[in-house]
């Protein structure tokens, strides 16, 4: 019966894949940039890099093969029962909650507050403004259920990935008799380090928790403060990022005095030291972000 893999073997095979996947992406949007203009690279490089993932786990995982890391590691995926191969299905659902549903919820996010934020209607004021009050309570919600199973990995040594965790896909050693050290005591000692570190988020949570209950009471019996800012970001939504073409996030100005959102500028100059309008030099430590600033 073959081994079960321990926290060394899952970590190192996890940052060995990680490399692999990062190489992928590089040389994929270096190919994609010598094709197209660079502003195309900077407006589809998070696209890139979810279809370069989808090329990596799909001739890997998906194919029924070892992944880079994996091989390197001599890994193998086994359903929970431990004896048999995950089937097509979960290692389908395994890249999806991997690769493709983290990228769809990023951009769903943000999307959802740029258009809340630049959003100007009287009527969704109320709403706005609330789900903008939740917003940093989910994220932070979404942080205390990293660490816990961050937690739950270093006591039991089983699932490093949610993916894997909710697809119920696990490791087992592929090489021969090897020395039984897959529960090794340093990570009970990281488990109950990021337990501290649990409660702390958790704590913090419930504090964020009941600090949003008197902005909501605020939001229902302000109207005026709305107004108010309704007509601040009226300005903004005048104002599109020329790179990407979209509206201005996180703007920020260039020393010749053009606007820009922030990370767009930054992957400009880092392929060209100069502004994309008038061509002058420009270096990243010359960027200014500005913030809570409001065009008028």
């Amino acid at each position: 019966m073959p081994f079960k893999a321990g926290h060394s073997e899952i970590i190192e095979a996890s940052q060995k894949d990680d490399e692999y996947k990062s190489f992928f992406r590089n040389s994929m949007g270096e190919f994609f940039r010598d094709v197209t203009e660079t502003q195309s690279w900077i407006k589809w490089k998070e696209e890139i890099g979810l279809f370069a993932d989808i090329i990596y786990f799909g001739i890997t995982t998906l194919s029924g093969y070892q992944t880079l890391g994996e091989e390197y590691c001599s890994l193998v995926q086994v359903d929970n029962t431990g004896q048999n191969i995950p089937t097509k299905w979960q290692r389908t659902f395994m890249i999806l909650t991997q690769v493709v549903i983290p990228y769809v919820s990023k951009k769903f996010v943000r999307r959802l507050e740029q258009t809340l934020q630049c959003s100007t209607l009287d009527s969704q004021s109320k709403i706005k403004n609330t789900i903008l009050v939740f917003m940093p309570l989910l994220k932070q919600f979404i942080n205390v259920v990293h660490r816990l199973h961050l937690m739950a990995f270093y006591f039991s040594s089983v699932h490093y990935d949610i993916a894997k965790r909710m697809s119920g896909i696990q490791y087992v050693l592929a090489r021969g008799v090897v020395r039984n050290e897959y529960y090794n005591p340093t990570y009970r000692v990281l488990g109950w380090v990021t337990l501290l570190h649990l409660t702390v988020s958790m704590v913090q949570l419930v504090q964020q928790s009941i600090q949003v209950f008197p902005k909501i009471k605020d939001i229902v019996h302000s109207t005026r403060e709305q107004d108010l800012n309704s007509s601040k970001h009226s300005a903004i939504t005048e104002f599109k990022c020329t790179l990407c073409l979209e509206k201005l996030h996180d703007m920020t100005a260039t020393a010749c005095g053009h606007l820009f959102c922030w990370y767009c500028i930054n992957e400009w100059c880092r392929n060209k030291a100069e502004c994309p309008l008038c061509r002058e030099d420009l270096q990243t430590q010359q960027l200014v972000y500005l913030h809570h600033f409001h065009p008028t």
